[in-house]
């Protein structure tokens, strides 16, 4: 091969190559313009519009499911461009409230669910082996997508009718539709689960208490002449953090509700065994205005002198709320209750207790885990979220599988 045969394939070489560059520079250049025109014309967007991309995101993801094999990406770069319009324009015409939040929430889990299936595909349902744990680099499920897809026909056949008329009532109906656990564990499986909006204690309310009063409400498990002072804590949950010689608690600024308290006594003699510490924590439950038979109490053993007792609750739909739990720790020396944390059971019982269709059923996880006895819990996988799982005994072992993508999950 002669010296100018390889200058002039490489000249030709260099040309295809600019050319190819100058295309994609074009083709960015024409999206970004595209992009800014959009953007212009939400200025004069009216709710009859924004009513029109939440229904393309609904045509969208109906197609994608009606393909659902061969080469998804045109359907799901579809998908992900009709939730970034819906999004915007939603944004644009100023929904703010709750169910505005909520509705954000959906549309943002429908947009990085699809660009995570573009960069790892779909796959059809869970991988056979149980010891696969889930991770960001498993696509995403088709059974995702549907779920998404049942969300936004709700959307579009419940709340949308109200959108022109009554833009409170819309927000309402969004809030019925999108508070479940579920879409925050879809959100969670996509990868993203950080970017689900929390509203943990948004069932504490009423009027801000005084420093007084947050003091007797301590002193009454710290003991009534107890020194202790007390500061209150700003921020989007103000709280009264209150201390003393070996003792502290710290109290729900809004309505005084005592969140946790810690008693630290160092006692080394061990006189009450678990079963009798179990009674004296039930009994405390039961006057601070809980149910123990209404709860799963697990015995999680005894540290520093203290049997620690961990009180679930469980819904009327039998779902086992482990990330709402509270924990109680009673004095093996001597019977005291020196533990006391809250913080869980009032930071998650915001959100709907009914069981989500489209979930796997107990009948599903009983025929991959045989004799597994699955039970349906909601715990907190990343911090602020909560994902629906069964709980199984395999092995021995306490597993988690997610009741949506089926796989094993590590709490």
């Amino acid at each position: 091969m002669t010296k100018s045969f390889i200058n002039i394939k490489t000249a030709c070489f260099l040309f295809a190559f600019a050319a190819v560059g100058a295309g994609f520079a074009f083709k960015t250049h024409l999206l970004e313009r595209s992009l800014a025109e959009t953007r212009r014309s939400y200025d004069n967007l009216t709710l009859s519009e924004c009513a029109e991309s939440l229904e393309l995101l609904r045509e969208s993801l109906s197609e994608l499911l009606e393909k659902s094999s061969g080469d998804l990406s045109p359907a799901l770069s579809d998908v992900r461009l009709a939730a970034e319009l819906a999004k915007n324009s939603a944004g644009y015409i100023g929904l703010g409230s709750t169910g505005g939040e909520e509705l954000f929430s959906f549309l943002t889990c429908v947009s990085l669910l699809s660009e995570n299936a573009l960069k790892l595909g779909i796959r059809n349902e869970a991988p056979t082996d149980p010891e696969s744990i889930f991770s960001t680099d498993i696509p995403p499920s088709i059974s995702h997508f549907q779920i998404l897809y049942t969300y936004a026909s709700d959307m579009i056949n419940d709340a949308l009718p109200h959108l022109v008329e009554d833009q409170k009532e819309f927000e309402k109906r969004l809030s019925a539709i999108f508070s479940d656990t579920l879409l925050e564990t879809i959100l969670y499986e996509s990868g993203y689960g950080t970017n689900a909006p929390s509203s943990g204690f948004s069932t504490i309310g009423g009027d801000m208490i005084k420093e007084k009063d947050a003091k007797a409400l301590a002193r009454k498990y710290l003991g009534k002449n107890a020194h202790i002072d007390a500061h209150l804590t700003e921020g989007f949950f103000p709280c009264y953090n209150v201390s003393g010689r070996n003792i502290s608690a710290v109290i729900s600024a809004k309505s005084g509700i005592l969140l946790q308290f810690l008693f630290d006594k160092q006692e080394d003699e061990i006189s009450f065994d678990s079963e009798s510490a179990r009674g004296l924590s039930d009994k405390f439950m039961s006057e601070t205005g809980f149910s123990p038979p209404d709860m799963e109490c697990d015995y999680l053993g005894i540290s520093s002198g203290l049997h620690i007792f961990r009180y679930s609750p469980i819904t009327k739909n039998k779902i086992l709320c482990l990330s709402e739990s509270i924990k109680v720790g009673v004095s093996g020396g001597s019977g005291r209750i020196c533990l006391y944390d809250a913080t869980d059971y009032y930071k998650y019982r915001v959100k709907s207790q009914s069981i989500p269709q489209n979930i796997l059923s107990y009948d599903d996880i009983t025929a991959k885990y045989p004799s597994s006895s699955p039970v349906l819990c909601k715990v907190e996988r990343t911090e602020g979220i909560e994902s629906l799982c069964y709980r199984i005994e395999a092995d021995g072992k306490e597993l988690f599988i997610s009741a949506v993508s089926g796989m094993r999950v590590d709490i």
